[in-house]
C-alpha cells in the first residue's frame, strides 16, 4: 500500500467527523445509489481511540467507509452507535481493532486488508458482522463479550475465530454469536477454527464449496443448554473436509437442501438424531429429504456406526413406502422386499415377517392386473385370506373351524339329515364334526353311530375334498402359530 500521498488525521479529527462537525468527508457514493456516506480514503489515522465518559453516546446515522486506510495504533470504539453500516475495505491495521462497551453497529463489513493485531469484541452489539474478500488476519478474531446476531463469512482467508469469555478477566456479558453463516464462496485452502461456548443458535452453509480444511470445536467450560432449538442448515453446498470436536451438533436440528456432507468428520460429536431429522421432512422438498437420508446412510456406514446406518435406512425406506404407496405398486413391492432383507440382516424376524407379508400382498395386487399365472394367483389368495402369509394364526384357526363345520354340515345333508328340533341328535352330530379335522379318518365314521346311513358317491367325494381343504388350513394355522419360533430366510 503506497502511503506517499496519505493524509494523517488524529483521533480528535475523526470523531469530530462522526459528530458531523467536519463535512469535508461527506460524499454521495455512486455504488450506493448516490447515498450520502462518510468516506475516509487514502488516510493514515493515528490513535483512533474513543473512550467517552459522557452518558450520551455518539450516534452516527450515515454509512461510514474506510478505504485504503492505515491505522497506526490501537483502534478502540466505546459508546458509539452506528445506525448504518461501517465498511473497512483494503485497510491496514498495524495494531489491534477493539469494539467495547456501549458500541452498537448495524453492519460491520471487513473486506480484504491486513490485520496485524487482534480483531476483538469485548462488549457491545453487532447486528451483522461480515468478512469478505481476502483479508489477512495475523492473529485470531476474538469475541469475548457482547452479542453478534449474524457472523457472515464469504472470504478466502486463514481464519481462527474464538468465541469464549476470557479466563483472565470475565466481562459483564458472556459472548454470544447467534448465527454463523458461510455464504456464496469457494473455500480453497483456508483453515477455520471456531472455539465456542453454548450460545450458537444457527450454523448455516449457503452456496458454499469447501476444498480446504475447517475445524469447529468447543473448548469452553460452558455446557450446552437442554431443549435449546439450535439449527444446522446447509443449502446447495459441498461441505467437504470439516471436523467437529465436542461441538454438540447432535443437539441441533438439521435443515437440508441439495448438499453434500459425506466427508464430514466427528470427534466426541455426532450428527443430529434421526428423530430430529424426521421432523424436517414435512416442510422440505421430498427429493431433498430422500437425498439427505441416502447421504446419512453412507456416512454412518463409512464411519462404522451400523446402528445409525440401519435406523437411517429404515427411515429412508419408510419414507419411500409413503411416496410410492398410492402410485407405483412395483416399486412398493421392491421397497417392502428391501425392508424384509434389512430386518433379517438386523436379526428382527418379527418385522421381517411383517414386511414379507406386505411384499406378497402387494405382489398379489400386481398379479390381479396381469393375465395368466393362475396358480400363483390362487396360492397368494389362499395365503392372504388364511393366515395373512403366516402372520395371524387366529385368523387361520377361525377359518379352519368355520370350514370344518360348513363341510360337515353339507356332508350331513347329503346323508339325509335335515334341520329339526331333535336337540340330542344335533349335539351328537356336532360331536362328530371334529372328526373332520383328522385327515386320516375312516370314510364311514358317521355310519358307525348311524347304521342306516348309506355312503353315497357324493358323500365320498365331499369327504376326500374336505380332507384336502381342512388339512391345508390346519397346516396354515400350525405354521402361523410358530411365528415366534421359526427362522426367516
Amino acid at each position: 500500500m503506497d502511503r506517499k500521498n496519505f493524509l494523517s488525521i488524529d483521533s480528535e479529527t475523526f470523531f469530530s467527523i462522526l459528530k458531523g462537525e467536519d463535512k469535508k468527508y461527506f460524499i454521495k457514493v455512486p455504488d450506493r445509489f448516490f447515498e450520502e456516506c462518510i468516506v475516509l480514503e487514502n488516510l493514515e489515522i493515528i490513535d483512533l481511540v474513543y473512550n467517552s465518559s459522557e452518558d450520551k453516546p455518539i450516534i452516527v446515522g450515515f454509512p461510514i467507509i474506510f478505504k485504503n486506510v492505515v491505522f497506526k495504533n490501537d483502534v478502540y470504539f466505546q459508546n458509539i452507535i452506528f445506525n448504518n453500516s461501517l465498511t473497512v475495505e483494503s485497510a491496514h491495521f498495524e495494531s489491534n481493532f477493539n469494539i467495547g462497551n456501549g458500541t452498537k453497529i448495524e453492519k460491520l463489513l471487513l473486506k480484504g486488508g491486513i490485520y496485524e493485531g487482534y480483531v476483538k469484541m469485548s462488549d457491545g452489539e453487532i447486528n451483522v458482522f461480515n468478512l469478505q474478500g481476502f483479508p489477512e488476519f495475523k492473529k485470531p478474531i476474538k469475541i469475548v463479550g457482547g452479542i453478534v446476531k449474524t457472523l457472515t463469512i464469504n472470504c478466502n482467508s486463514i481464519l481462527q475465530i474464538e468465541l469464549q469469555n476470557s479466563e483472565e478477566f470475565l466481562f459483564k456479558t458472556n459472548p454470544k454469536v447467534k448465527k454463523v453463516l458461510f455464504q456464496n464462496f469457494f473455500n480453497k485452502e483456508s483453515t477455520f477454527i471456531y472455539n465456542c461456548s453454548n450460545n450458537l443458535e444457527n450454523l448455516a452453509f449457503e452456496g458454499f464449496v469447501n476444498e480446504g480444511k475447517m475445524l469447529f470445536k468447543n473448548s469452553s467450560k460452558f455446557q450446552f443448554k437442554e431443549n435449546k432449538k439450535q439449527v444446522f442448515s446447509t443449502s446447495k453446498s459441498i461441505l467437504g473436509n470439516i471436523t467437529f470436536i465436542n461441538f454438540g451438533l447432535s443437539r441441533f436440528n438439521l435443515q437440508f437442501e441439495d448438499s453434500n456432507f459425506e466427508l464430514i468428520k466427528f470427534e466426541s460429536d455426532n450428527f443430529p438424531n434421526i428423530d430430529d431429522i424426521r421432523t424436517q421432512k414435512n416442510n422440505k422438498n421430498e427429493n431433498h429429504y430422500e437425498n439427505l437420508l441416502l447421504q446419512l446412510k453412507k456416512f454412518y456406514t463409512n464411519k462404522g456406526d451400523f446402528y445409525r446406518a440401519f435406523k437411517t435406512e429404515e427411515e429412508l425406506l419408510l419414507f419411500q413406502i409413503n411416496k410410492f404407496e398410492l402410485d407405483n405398486k412395483e416399486d412398493l413391492k421392491n421397497i417392502y422386499s428391501r425392508m424384509r432383507v434389512l430386518y433379517e440382516q438386523n436379526g428382527d424376524s418379527i418385522k421381517a415377517l411383517e414386511y414379507k407379508a406386505k411384499e406378497l400382498s402387494t405382489y398379489r395386487k400386481i398379479l390381479k392386473r396381469e393375465k395368466g399365472k393362475f396358480g400363483e394367483k390362487v396360492n397368494l389368495c389362499l395365503n392372504h385370506y388364511s393366515s395373512y402369509y403366516g402372520n395371524y394364526w387366529g385368523q387361520a384357526l377361525l377359518i379352519t373351524l368355520v370350514l370344518t363345520f360348513l363341510l360337515f354340515s353339507i356332508y350331513c345333508f347329503c346323508a339325509g339329515f335335515k334341520f329339526g328340533r331333535d336337540y340330542k341328535l344335533f349335539c351328537n352330530l356336532v360331536s362328530h364334526s371334529f372328526e373332520f379335522l383328522n385327515p386320516i379318518r375312516k370314510v364311514d365314521t358317521l355310519k358307525d353311530k348311524h347304521p342306516n346311513i348309506e355312503i353315497s358317491s357324493t358323500m365320498r367325494i365331499l369327504d376326500y375334498l374336505s380332507r384336502v381343504v381342512i388339512s391345508y388350513f390346519a397346516y396354515q394355522t400350525y405354521q402361523a402359530s410358530r411365528k415366534f419360533g421359526k427362522k426367516t430366510t
